[in-house]
């Protein structure tokens, strides 16, 4: 794993990460995307959104406040994006509700995603290995993260990354890794999730394999939480110090406080 080399090439690079993700927490996301050094663009009108995914690097689809206008538009979008790109699937509060899990089951049998970024309860829904989800908030982690991870990531064929107090990426071919970094504070403000999420596409826009662009990010994203923490007096204070550690991140940095174990 090199997250300082997975940033620098976001640097670099200045991948262009469609996000499409409702107004509660479009703002956060998008903001992440461009702290972190990447150029967010989000679109939610069907057409606008097929054009953008045609320019894009990446493409987060998020289900956040779904609607009919913003499910068609992922679906259009994942159809277009450019040169076959990672596409993200944030798949908030599935298991929350029936209509929500259907949602996310529909799109993740029509659209070929790459990567599915989701805290532990919404992984355990999805692979139908228990947990609890309350509104769109984990509830109650499966019994075993790591199997859960694992059953998703082979019946889909794609990366898992599942967040919570030690972060879970699983690979399809087997790999696992657990990623240590991040702070509790971050699950007391609103985005922070759509906020990561926007940071793997950006890692997974310039990095070749996804398991390890996904793990980085979280690493860095993680990293980043641990900083604004420390510095933060609370949850109303976090939010914008967490932009500024995105944005102050070095390579050097990522390299050094990056705690990511591969167990798998």
């Amino acid at each position: 794993m090199r997250p300082g080399d997975a940033l620098a090439a976001v640097r670099a690079r200045r991948p262009l990460v469609h996000q499409i993700v409702g107004p509660v927490t479009a703002h956060a996301a998008a903001s992440a995307v461009a702290a972190l050094g990447a150029a967010p663009v989000m679109a939610e009108d069907p057409d606008d959104a097929a054009a953008m995914a045609a320019q894009a690097d990446a493409l987060v689809c998020n289900l956040g406040m779904p609607r009919p206008h913003r499910l068609e538009a992922m679906r259009r979008a994942c159809a277009m994006l450019a040169n076959r790109g990672p596409r993200i699937l944030d798949p908030v509060g599935a298991g929350g509700s029936a209509a929500r899990s259907n949602m996310a089951s529909e799109l993740l049998s029509s659209c070929c995603f790459t990567i599915v970024r989701a805290n532990a309860s919404e992984v355990g829904a999805l692979a139908g290995a228990g947990g609890a989800v309350r509104g769109v908030d984990a509830a109650a982690a499966p019994a075993d993260v790591d199997a859960a991870c694992h059953t998703l990531a082979v019946r889909e064929g794609l990366v898992v990354a599942a967040t919570g107090a030690v972060d879970r990426v699983a690979a399809p071919d087997g790999r696992l890794a657990h990623v240590a970094n991040g702070h509790a504070l971050a699950g007391r403000v609103v985005g922070a999730g759509c906020m990561a999420s926007g940071v793997v596409g950006a890692f997974a826009a310039v990095w070749p394999d996804p398991w390890e662009a996904a793990a980085c990010a979280l690493a860095v994203y993680g990293l980043a939480c641990e900083w604004a923490a420390a510095a933060a007096g609370g949850p109303g204070t976090f939010l914008p110090l967490l932009g500024d550690a995105l944005a102050a991140m070095t390579p050097a940095a990522a390299e050094a406080g990056a705690r990511i174990e591969v167990v798998g």
